[in-house]
């Protein structure tokens, strides 16, 4: 039932994700508000699932994607705070989930998510090609967010209160993603955002089989353990890839780059990207 659920999930969250991003920017995004009303229609019934971090969810998804919509409509791709702008969001949607876990003492995936947001790509490798919202975030981020993202399904409670419930759900949303990108660490960011999306809003509101699918049997302290390890791994192997690129010429990749390069020239002005 489970891997029959993921391959539909994934299949149909893609299509999905696609259409809303072939349409007109702002098209994509007034299709998105209008599920979002929806979810907050059947929220304030007393129906659906989750509590903040769901709703949460579902709202920052639909600032994202006007964000984008906007980025990919209008001149702000040609602004710094236009490009500011876009890593502030997609480093709150990651820091609300991140927060979330330290919270509740899920820390070692907690602070791998923490981690993500300050190796996140600055503002300098965010562009528009081909009509597309793009953020260059490396190969090495995106295989560790998408690992983080996995995990957290995993290592954390469902709306039932019980540990790894979401394990499935997590994994597809992530597969999801890489589809629609089809495999391009750069087009990851834009293609996560719409079909995480779809996700979210779907489970809110209906989060029984067959839109939903919950697995707690799957859950095992040991694995969850070494789970958290696994994406303390990732995301560490991005902060040694920072230090060493921090010798190489040109801007910085993130802000872990810049401190090093910072510390290896013993001081310096600002990060030097627009």
């Amino acid at each position: 039932m489970a891997l029959i659920w993921f391959v539909a999930a994934v299949v149909l969250s893609a299509l999905g994700a696609a259409l809303l991003l072939r349409a007109p920017p702002f098209v994509g995004a007034a299709l998105y508000a209008l599920i979002t009303l929806g979810v907050a229609a059947v929220k304030l019934g007393g129906g659906g699932v989750g509590g903040h971090v769901v709703v949460g969810k579902v709202f920052i998804v639909l600032v994202a994607i006007t964000y984008i919509s906007s980025f990919r409509g209008t001149r702000i791709h040609q602004r710094r705070w236009g490009r500011a702008l876009g890593v502030l969001i997609f480093s709150g949607s990651i820091l609300q989930l991140a927060v979330t876990e330290l919270a509740h003492q899920t820390t070692g995936n907690g602070l791998a998510g923490v981690l993500l947001v300050v190796t996140i790509a600055l503002p300098h490798r965010l562009r528009l090609e081909e009509g597309r919202y793009v953020h260059d975030m490396g190969l090495d981020w995106v295989v560790a967010y998408s690992v983080w993202g996995a995990v957290y399904g995993y290592v954390n409670r469902g709306p039932e209160g019980q540990m790894g419930s979401w394990a499935v759900w997590a994994a597809a949303t992530v597969a999801s993603a890489w589809v629609v990108a089809r495999g391009r660490q750069e087009a990851f960011t834009e293609a996560r955002v719409y079909t995480l999306g779809l996700f979210t809003a779907a489970s809110a509101v209906a989060p029984d089989p067959p839109v939903t699918v919950l697995t707690p049997e799957l859950y095992a302290p040991q694995v969850a353990m070494a789970l958290h390890g696994v994406a303390l791994v990732a995301v560490g192997v991005v902060i040694v890839r920072s230090v060493l690129e921090a010798r190489q010429p040109g801007p910085p990749r993130n802000l872990v780059a810049w401190a090093a390069r910072k510390v290896m020239a013993g001081g310096g002005d600002g990060l030097g990207v627009g």
